[in-house]
């Protein structure tokens, strides 16, 4: 004897999971020709709810069978960052009235919950370390009136970092090329270059790189160039940039 589910998501509308049943001999029996179905009542709400099958004809005896309304599980979690915190936000689930946030441990290979929240679709996570990745998994709960918890099937997770140090950069020149150079980030995948000829203009990616100095050449007489540069996190679900460093400016001779 068998249901269609045990586990249903719940949506405001009654769940009546089909019941289906096999003889020894391996032959499909015939609902009210071999046995009866009677659900509990309700079957709307989040919660556990009875099947009972009654056998007829030929056959005789009785079943009871169970199955659960959860809540659904999160569809979607965005994720913004800074250096020490990432917020986590996700849509809201119907029927939850709360949720569980989760960060996955690589020494246990497992997530492990640091907080609970109700009313609210969104949570800080605190005291990060700069530029490191993180993952990340929110799962819906319904807590009924008799204090029994139910929690939706799966959890749903999401990969990200925080965003790496701000880089500090110098300049100097050799001849007609502009040498920056700046400290390493912990954490980074690699930095980003912008250069403008006006601080408060348009800037210009100069290049990606994993080094930690790049030169631009071909500098014009007279003109004084901006730089400022970037660090970045690579992770499975995008790039995470690190906020620009200071503005650092030279002026042609």
């Amino acid at each position: 004897i068998s249901l269609s589910s045990t586990k249903c998501t719940y949506s405001g509308k009654t769940k009546t999971p089909s019941v289906r049943v096999v003889d020894y001999n391996k032959d499909t029996l015939i609902k009210d020709a071999d046995y009866t179905v009677t659900y509990s009542e309700g079957r709307k709400d989040i919660g556990e709810y009875s099947v009972e099958v009654n056998f007829i004809g030929k056959y005789s005896g009785s079943e009871k069978l169970s199955f659960s309304i959860l809540p659904g599980k999160t569809s979607e979690i965005t994720a913004t960052q800074s250096t020490s915190v990432v917020k986590l936000k996700w849509s809201e689930v119907k029927g939850a009235n709360g949720y569980r946030i989760y960060r996955y441990d690589s020494k246990t290979a497992e997530y492990e919950q640091i907080a609970s929240v109700k009313n609210t679709t969104e949570y800080r996570v605190t005291k990060l370390k700069a530029g490191t990745s993180y993952k990340f998994a929110v799962q819906a709960y319904y807590k009924d009136g008799n204090g029994k918890v139910y929690f939706s099937d799966s959890k749903k997770a999401i990969a990200t970092a925080t965003e790496p140090a701000v880089p500090t950069v110098s300049l100097k020149l050799s001849g007609k090329t502009a040498i920056i150079s700046w400290d390493k980030c912990t954490g980074a995948d690699g930095y980003q270059v912008y250069y403008s000829t006006s601080e408060d203009g348009k800037y210009k990616k100069l290049k990606s790189t994993s080094s930690l100095s790049l030169r631009k050449t071909g500098l014009k007489s007279g003109k004084k160039y901006y730089f400022k540069v970037r660090a970045y996190k690579k992770t499975s679900s995008g790039t995470v940039f690190g906020e620009f460093s200071k503005v650092q400016s030279v002026k042609m001779k």
